[in-house]
């Protein structure tokens, strides 16, 4: 009796929605099953699709902790979910804290000269910096330009021995050599001038510490430019950048208001006062009668800003 072969296929939609479920590295197996398959994982919109679902999947998140010992710091990686493995160890780096440390850009992370993948626990080494002469610590910004699908790193620092510069450079990642880059920043910037950045619109946003402005550097042109800062004894070390719905946030930790960017071409900001629950006073008894140092993720519209503060913790209990 002959036996008559039948062919099944699965619907592409149903299985798009089947393979975001996977965690990167099986997908990166999963790639050698068929040419359907190759062709669905490698798209740029199934990679949206898949990096969407993992911020709400179990084992999807990752935190960064930073434990220092001596003159190093020890980075490390945990879930957040109950039942979790233990942290896990990414690396050590020399001096302390996490200044060099930029929020996560579309799935990867920027330590120093180090780019981190979290999925697939990779890391990528940065090609050292051309410079005929003595660099003082370079400050490493990553962007991504969804124009051209390209992963960006930005360098700023500052040169040693006769005029005192900044000097910016800019690599696509994956190729392995520097080019100039348009910077518009002071020139007498301290040691650790750039506290923290953002990138989101194909524009990173840098905030240098003490300059009374903000750097906007474009990832598709390259170039920079300056637009004012809020002027406010508020905002110093502590100051963080965050996206809202598409509009540029700027807080400080331990403040009790946000300012928001509504134009960029103008420079116009408005003021947002944050409101904390009453409870969480009585809730916690080590909580401080000074607003704690904080952190946002997640957010997605101011009025969700002022009711869904989450991840609020003392900075002095993470040793």
């Amino acid at each position: 009796m002959k036996i008559q072969k039948t062919e099944f296929s699965i619907p592409e939609d149903i299985l798009i929605e089947v393979l975001k479920e996977f965690p990167v590295k099986s997908l990166l197996r999963l790639r050698c099953v068929c040419k359907q398959w190759l062709s669905i994982i490698d798209d740029t919109l199934f990679v949206s699709v898949h990096r969407a679902r993992s911020y709400s999947r179990p084992g999807g998140v990752s935190f960064l902790i930073n434990v220092e010992t001596g003159e190093t710091t020890n980075l490390f990686s945990f879930h957040p979910e109950p039942c979790s493995p233990p942290p896990r160890y990414i690396f050590t780096k020399e001096g302390h804290g996490l200044s060099q440390t930029t929020a996560p850009v579309e799935g990867l992370v920027a330590f120093c000269n180090k780019i981190w993948n979290p999925s697939t626990r990779k890391i990528i080494n940065l090609p050292p910096l051309p410079n005929k002469f003595p660099i003082k610590k370079p400050q490493y910004l990553l962007g991504f330009n969804r124009s051209s699908n390209e992963y960006k790193v930005l360098a700023i620092f500052r040169v040693k021995g006769g005029i005192k510069r900044c000097v910016s450079k800019v690599l696509t990642l994956g190729s392995n050599s520097w080019r100039e880059a348009d910077y518009l920043g002071h020139r007498g910037l301290y040691s650790n001038f750039c506290m923290t950045s953002c990138c989101f619109n194909d524009i990173l946003y840098i905030y240098p510490y003490c300059t009374g402005s903000l750097i906007v550097f474009d990832l598709g042109t390259e170039k920079s430019r300056l637009i004012p800062f809020p002027l406010t004894k508020e905002f110093g070390i502590h100051c963080q950048l965050h996206e809202v719905r598409g509009n540029l946030v700027v807080y400080m930790s331990k403040s009790k208001f946000i300012w928001k960017l509504e134009d960029e071409k103008s420079g116009r900001w408005t003021k947002e006062n944050i409101i904390f629950p009453r409870n969480w006073k009585l809730n916690s008894p080590n909580w401080s009668c000074h607003y704690p140092y904080y952190f946002l993720y997640n957010l997605h519209s101011v009025p969700e800003l002022k009711n869904r503060l989450r991840s609020v913790h003392h900075c002095s209990k993470l040793s």
